[in-house]
């Protein structure tokens, strides 16, 4: 789950908390790859 972290935050979040779009799609991205066995 860490390996796809952007050293540039900005780029990933809407503000300083907040995924932006691309910072959902890459956590979903992320999540869906670590459950699919499972489902």
């Amino acid at each position: 789950m860490y390996t796809p972290f952007n050293p540039n935050k900005a780029a990933l979040l809407e503000d300083q908390w907040h995924p932006n779009l691309q910072g959902y799609v890459l956590l979903g991205e992320q999540w869906y790859a670590a459950l699919q066995p499972l489902l």
